[in-house]
């Protein structure tokens, strides 16, 4: 599911996904990076409150138990 998600993102310029502000700061457009995806995916992508780019985060653990 994730690679697919991934392909259709990167396809649609949405490549980036959601890091902590650390990481971010500490490496940049390290975002776009295939290993820095989700194993598991939130089903839409949402805007990143931090510096308002749409991103995809991961899903929240309670939808996995």
């Amino acid at each position: 599911m994730w690679t697919l998600l991934s392909h259709n993102d990167l396809a649609q310029g949405y490549g980036a996904v959601h890091l902590p502000y650390a990481l971010a700061r500490k490496y940049p457009q390290v975002d776009h990076e295939w290993v820095w995806r989700f194993v598991f995916p939130a089903k839409h992508r949402a805007i990143d409150p931090r510096d308002g780019e749409i991103k995809r985060h991961h899903v929240e653990g309670k939808v996995l138990q």
